[in-house]
This record gives C-alpha cells, structure tokens and sequence, in this order.
C-alpha cells in the first residue's frame, strides 16, 4: 500500500549553521541502486541513482533519480537519524511538480555526527506499490554532493490568525494555515517583530487544526508579526501580517516561592516583597519562611542582569535596590537563593526564558511605605514654596549636606551640597514641569521632601 500520510519532520525553520570543518565528497553521489538495495534487480523500474551530502545550501540532501528509465517519481519517502522527510504523494497521481528526480532536505544545525539513512521508499506514477532501499546508509555530516532540489515552489499560507479569546498577558493561540503543493502541510512557522525583539520566533501548529501557541510575550504590548514558513525544499513563503496586543497584568507586590520544581506550599521557602521609591527606586526584600538562614540571595531582572542582595546581620532576610526605575517600566524577576539548611542553590525560574514563574512589577504599582527612612530616623527637613518655579528653600535644625534631586519617575535630575547650612535655596529653573521629591542628608538620618515644579 502507498503511504498516504504526509510525514513532516523535516520542516525546520531553522537556517543551516556553517561548519569549519573541510568538506569531503560523499561515497554515494548518484551511487547506482534498486530495490532492496540491489542494483540488479529483475525489475528494470526499480532502478535509481541515489545521491547522499551536503548540497549548496548547507543541508543534507537525499535525491534519487530515474536510472534506465524516464519514469516519473511522486513519491520519495525517507527515514535519518536526523528526522523523517517527504517529498509528494501518494495521494494524487497527477503531480504537476514530478520529474523523473526527487530530493528531500534536511537542516543540519549544529551537530557532527553521521548521517544515516534507516529507510528509504520510493514510487513512480501509475505505480500501486512501493519499492524500498533500506541500506542503513551513513554519510559524514560535512560529505558534499552537487544535489540541486526539484521543488523550487514556495508554500503559501493561507491564514494567519489569531484564535479568539485566547489573548492572555504572555501568550495566544494562533490559526495558522500553509500548504505546499509537493510536500503538503507547514507545520512550522516563523514570527519576527524586531521593534519588540522577537526574530524568527518558532510556532507549531497541530496537523488537524492547525492551531499552535506564541508565548514568551509582555503584557499590554502591541505586536506586529511578519509570518513565514518553509517548505521540505527550503523554500520560504511570502510573509503575511498578524497583529495582537497582549493583556495586562496585575504587579505582584509580594510572593512567596520555592525551587521551580515544586509548586506546592509546603516547598515554599522565601517570601519576596517589591516596593517602589522615588527618591530611592525599586526595592526587592527577600525573607525565609522557615527557621533557618540565608547564605547567599540574588535577583535575576530581565534586561538589567543578576544581582547579589545585601545580606541583613541576621540573616533572616536580603535586599537590592534598582535605582533606575522609570514610571511603569516593567521588571520581570526570578531570584536565586541557599539557607544554610540546604546543600546548594535554588532558583525560582528555569532561567531567563521562563516568564511564566516570574514575579511581575509595573513601577508605581507597589507603593512604598516601608522603604522611606524610619520615623525616628529621619531628618526634620522642610521645603517652600511647595510650588516653585525658580527657586526651592530648604530648611532644617541641624546643618544640611549632600542632598539629590529625583523626578516622580524615578530618576535622578540633579545632585549637590549644602555645605553644613541649615538654610539653603536650591536652583530648580532648569527643571521640566512636573512633580519632584529632594533627598538631603544630615547627621541623624535624611529627610524627603515633593515638591511641584511650574
């Protein structure tokens, strides 16, 4: 019986990694062969030439082609260690596309080991069966053939869609449809929007439907995806548009966490609370859960890197402070930690792709009210007018040093010194219009003042 199933595992998107290594000439470039993989077979029709290695675009290419004959193969069926491929079908005896050649690729990647050919199937037009070369074939990774691919038509997608209802802050599912007129459905597809850094994000939709999921996204975010997909040959589509915006999500104030292995409570053996400042920015306090001490704490931020915390003498609980924290910018954590009860590290995400256990912040979200100087610490610092265009006094009952001047967003505009007066102006005509708070120093603490600047 004639395989009627379109066997896709060779549809990688991935391009071909070049190797160093010098390329060698393969044993089998249009090495004589047949059914069974005797050249002499009875039967002048099973007949082939069969070619094995590296083609021009840096794949492994398997081709056979018509030997003593001109007839026309529609079918060519291959089983590697580096996959399963297909080239036609079965299905439809009038292919417009079959030539008395076939040839199925596969991407190479990085790897270096052989190459070898488990199974090999093949059957002409007008042909009720199929005739088979299991050899167990092996070709070095970097042995070339000049094997030039008979299918130069790009698939077509036909849909690219998002599903409904099916937007969440970080992920959607998508209805993604491309054909192929010699090797059939695209299950791959490649998404690129560069503004928002994702390029050639790889989706796989299910045969059936053809529905597959985009994750990894930002919440609240618009995206403009150009969509592609490739063919068993190479060939790529023309790129088709699909547009989403993500949800939003609600900043986690506060977490507790365990190993990302385990989800359940009683693994849980840190608590992390995020708090935002503006006169300081965005603070992480790590504290265990249980009776026991920390030994090392770090906090990993998306695009800000790793971070070791602060250790308190008791080591009951860590902190780090990011200063630089625009109004809603977003922090996406994972943290990294060892009590002295444990052998080694644990780390509450599976490294920096795994979005889904971060802990989430939107600066601004989580207001501090635990981060300011203590009550009994702070300076008594005042600041008038509260509303002031030009000039801002400062005053205290004991002599005023080095004060910093941050916007509501958090970053800070401007620093100097008082120099010991318990009475200062402050320049601010340079300033943009908008709320401000000014840290000063003294010798029993700081003080923070806001201030409107119109």
């Amino acid at each position: 019986m004639k395989r009627h199933l379109l066997l896709l595992g060779i549809m990688s998107l991935l391009c071909a990694q070049a190797h160093a290594q010098t390329e060698v000439l393969s044993d089998y470039c249009d090495y004589p062969t047949g059914h069974q993989c005797n050249p002499d077979f009875a039967d002048a029709s099973s007949h082939i030439s069969l070619s094995v290695g590296r083609n021009e675009q840096g794949k492994m290419a398997v081709s056979i082609t018509s030997r003593g004959h001109d007839k026309v193969i529609d079918l060519l069926w291959v089983n590697t260690s580096y996959g399963i491929g297909q080239y036609g079908s079965t299905i439809n005896d009038a292919c417009s596309e079959c030539s008395t050649t076939a040839t199925v690729t596969f991407d190479i990647g990085d790897r270096t080991d052989d190459f070898v050919i488990n199974q090999l199937h093949w059957s002409y037009v007008g042909f009720d069966g199929e005739w088979a070369a299991d050899c167990g074939l092996a070709v070095p990774y970097n042995a070339s053939c000049d094997i030039e691919s008979n299918d130069h038509a790009a698939p077509v997608i036909s849909k690219a869609e998002v599903v409904d209802g099916s937007i969440a802050y970080d992920k959607a599912q998508l209805h993604l449809v491309a054909d192929d007129e010699t090797s059939g459905p695209c299950l791959k597809f490649s998404l690129t929007d560069e503004a928002n850094g994702i390029v050639n994000r790889v989706v796989t939709v299910d045969v059936e439907n053809r529905l597959g999921t985009i994750d990894g996204l930002n919440p609240e975010t618009e995206y403009n995806f150009s969509v592609t997909t490739r063919d068993a040959s190479g060939n790529t589509s023309a790129p088709q548009s699909l547009r989403l915006t993500t949800a939003s999500r609600a900043s986690e104030c506060m977490a507790s966490f365990g190993h990302f292995t385990c989800g359940a409570d009683d693994c849980k053996k840190i608590s992390v609370t995020i708090k935002y400042d503006a006169a300081q920015g965005v603070t992480y306090t790590m504290k265990t859960l249980e009776d026991s001490e920390l030994d090392y704490a770090e906090v990993c931020i998306v695009n800000y890197g790793a971070h070791p915390m602060t250790i308190s003498d008791d080591k009951r609980s860590a902190t780090y402070t990011h200063g630089d924290a625009p109004e809603n910018e977003v922090f996406q954590s994972f943290f990294l930690y060892s009590t002295t009860e444990m052998p080694g590290n644990e780390q509450t995400a599976d490294g920096w792709a795994d979005y889904g256990r971060m802990m989430y912040y939107k600066v601004c979200d989580c207001n501090s009210t635990a981060l300011a100087a203590p009550i009994e610490n702070r300076a008594n610092v005042e600041a008038f007018p509260t509303v002031a265009s030009t000039a801002l006094t400062l005053q205290s009952d004991e002599p005023m040093g080095e004060y910093r001047l941050f916007a509501i967003s958090g970053g800070e505009v401007m620093r100097g010194n008082m120099g010991g007066a318990s009475l200062a102006t402050v320049n601010v005509t340079s300033l943009a219009k908008g709320s401000y708070f000014i840290h000063v120093q003294t010798a029993s603490g700081s003080g923070i003042v806001r201030f409107m600047k119109k």
